[in-house]
């Protein structure tokens, strides 16, 4: 008798914690065992809904952007049907509006939902309910789905440059693809840093269609820069931004582009703590009280390099010291190495210029009187601590 005991209230816990849960999920719905309101008579005196269409497809939508749709609704009974919004299945779905929340016998509304689609979401199945007085159908639910995705593609999503001397002209390709419209052009660009912008050209055209085999994309254009001679020696950092349009729409989107490489020539830096191919001189952590010193040596090749001058243009932070010493030839005479002599004076309040977030680098720009490098920037990775 105890187990049966013990398995019959099991069992009559289970209903009701079951119960529970779905009035939890379903909140406004009808309770789990409500029953149909009584009909008025035998005549059929009561509201009746009738749904045009359940459920909608978006399609492909962007992310983030808010999209709408119109369910429409008409009471074909012989009383007055009341609607109430329901509690929908994710907060990012909604009953937007409900034009009209009674509808005499023959009159029609809108059921507006809103869906606000997110990229960690590609693909989204959603219910939207509403509830009503309607004997039959107490419970109405509307379905959406679709992808979510974003408005363009770029492949390479940046330009990595492999080393390069600035005495040629450099080139490169990027493809936009857009996932959302048939046509994709570019309207405008810049570069973000402007002392050697003049140096970049961005020129544009579209891809046929036929020459696009990716199945999601509609329509593409082909971005080429070009990097003309005179670049400073030293590693690139620099940020093309296209302004891109779809159509004929008025509203442009911008895509940044990162551009990092080396440009080389015939002047190199050499030295403890220099990378050559970031054009960056680590010092690390200095003391205040201490300050700290590096030496490094400028090589000029070619043709009259012994003539070369070099002298700082710029130098941030301003109290940062450069020195270049008296050049002097190699045994082989072909080279002459210049002494640069770059200094954390003692005694400077604590600084970070670990670059990135923590930072920016330290900079420092030679001019040179070399016929092809005009210029060499450097950059100085350190922090000064007490």
């Amino acid at each position: 008798m105890k187990v049966r005991s013990v398995v019959f209230l099991g069992v009559i816990l289970g209903i009701a914690l079951g119960a529970g849960i779905t009035w939890i999920n379903f909140g406004s719905s009808p309770p789990l065992f409500a029953k149909a309101p009584e009909r008025k008579d035998s005549l059929g005196n009561y509201p009746r809904i009738r749904v045009d269409k359940s459920s909608h497809n978006f399609g492909a939508i962007e992310r983030d952007v808010k999209v709408r749709h119109a369910f429409h609704v008409t009471n074909v009974g012989k009383a007055t049907l009341n609607l109430k919004a329901g509690v929908t299945t994710c907060t990012k779905c909604t009953i937007a509006e409900l034009k009209k929340t009674s509808l005499e016998p023959g009159e029609s509304t809108d059921v507006l939902v809103e869906y606000s689609p997110s990229a960690g979401q590609p693909k989204f199945h959603q219910i939207a309910p509403i509830l009503t007085n309607d004997p039959d159908q107490p419970r109405v639910e509307f379905f959406i789905h679709g992808t979510v995705t974003a408005r363009f593609r770029v492949a390479p999503e940046d330009l990595i440059l492999s080393r390069f001397s600035n005495t040629e002209t450099k080139t490169a390709e990027i493809k936009i693809y857009a996932l959302l419209a048939d046509d994709v052009h570019l309207v405008g660009d810049d570069v973000t840093e402007a002392d050697t912008a003049e140096y970049f050209k961005v020129e544009s055209e579209p891809i046929p269609r036929d020459q696009i085999t990716e199945a999601d994309v509609k329509s593409g254009c082909r971005v080429t820069v070009t990097i003309k001679p005179g670049l400073p020696l030293g590693s690139i950092h620099q940020t093309i931004r296209l302004r891109l349009a779809l159509g004929d729409s008025p509203q442009t989107s911008l895509v940044e582009i990162p551009v990092r490489g080396t440009v080389d020539a015939g002047i190199s830096v050499v030295g403890a703590g220099w990378d050559q191919d970031e054009s960056r001189l680590t010092i690390g952590y200095v003391k205040s009280a201490k300050g700290a010193k590096r030496t490094l040596l400028v090589l000029v090749r070619g043709d009259h390099h012994a003539d070369v001058k070099i002298t700082p243009a710029k130098v941030d932070p301003a109290w940062m010291k450069v020195e270049v010493g008296e050049p002097s030839e190699l045994r082989s005479g072909a080279v002459t190495q210049i002494p640069l002599t770059i200094e954390i004076p003692p005694g400077q309040p604590p600084v970070n210029h670990l670059g990135y977030d923590q930072g920016a680098y330290g900079e420092i720009v030679l001019d040179t009187t070399h016929a092809e490098v005009k210029k060499i920037r450097m950059y100085v990775k350190f922090i000064v601590e007490q």
